[in-house]
Order: structure tokens, then sequence, then C-alpha cells
């Protein structure tokens, strides 16, 4: 499922499928948390929300959600590598696996890589069943 492992995982979560792949549900309000050491590197993997969160029998559907990838170092420092909002609800291409686009990124010093999700608009994540696959951490 991850070829890279966090060390963090601060959702409920739990395994499932989409597509036919094994993925992480990592409910949003979400993190997982990767230790990476200094130098270059290069993020890759998947993401997306489970078919349920938007089928047409959910009474509830999902209102999207926010995935982002963020170096945070010394003194809680964000930097910001990837965001994107999917509504599958709504927009037809925001459904199934997203492919995270390849992300290089250098740090001058060791830093943690957190995957975040945070719930749409309504601020309501209770069908917001979003997930990561295929994560990997590469250093160059």
């Amino acid at each position: 499922m991850f070829h890279s492992v966090p060390y963090q995982v601060s959702s409920p979560s739990h395994k499932a499928s989409e597509d036919g792949q094994p993925v992480l549900m990592v409910h949003a309000l979400g993190e997982m948390r990767f230790r990476v050491s200094a130098g270059k590197h290069t993020l890759t993997g998947k993401f997306g929300i489970l078919k349920g969160a938007y089928s047409a029998e959910n009474k509830y559907p999902t209102d999207g959600v926010e995935f982002s990838a963020l170096i945070q170092g010394e003194k809680s420092q964000e930097r910001i590598l990837f965001k994107r909002f999917l509504n599958p609800h709504i927009v037809e291409p925001d459904r199934g696996l997203q492919n995270l686009p390849t992300i290089s990124f250098e740090i001058e010093q060791n830093a943690e890589l957190v995957l975040r999700t945070h719930p749409g608009a309504a601020n309501n994540p209770q069908c917001d069943w979003s997930f990561w696959n295929a994560v990997r951490i590469e250093e160059n």
C-alpha cells in the first residue's frame, strides 16, 4: 500500500479498497507524518475519496476534501508543496484514484513531510472518506 511508511497517523484510519487497489483511509481532518532527512527528495503517490462518500445512495454526500503535502521544520514552520481540493459529488474528474504529481523538494535540515486532509466548505467531515495510496518518498 505504501512504499514509505508514516511514523504517525492522526485520524481515524483503516484499510479500504478503491478501483481494486488497497488504500489507507485517513478521514478528514487527518494527517500522516513522515520523517525526512536533509537533502533532495521526490514525493509520489495517489489520493482520493472513497466512492461511497459521493454515491447516489448516500443521503449526506461529501462536500469535498482538501489534500495537501507540506514540509514542517523547526518551530512548526510549514512550506506547502502541494494542495488540491476534490469534490467528486459534483466534479466527475475528481472521482477515483488521483495521481499526486511528482514533487521534487530539498530541505537543509531534518524535517517532517505531512500529508493532510481537511474537510470541505461546510467543515462537516461526516462523509469525507479521504484516502492515500502508493506514497513514496525517495532521496535523490
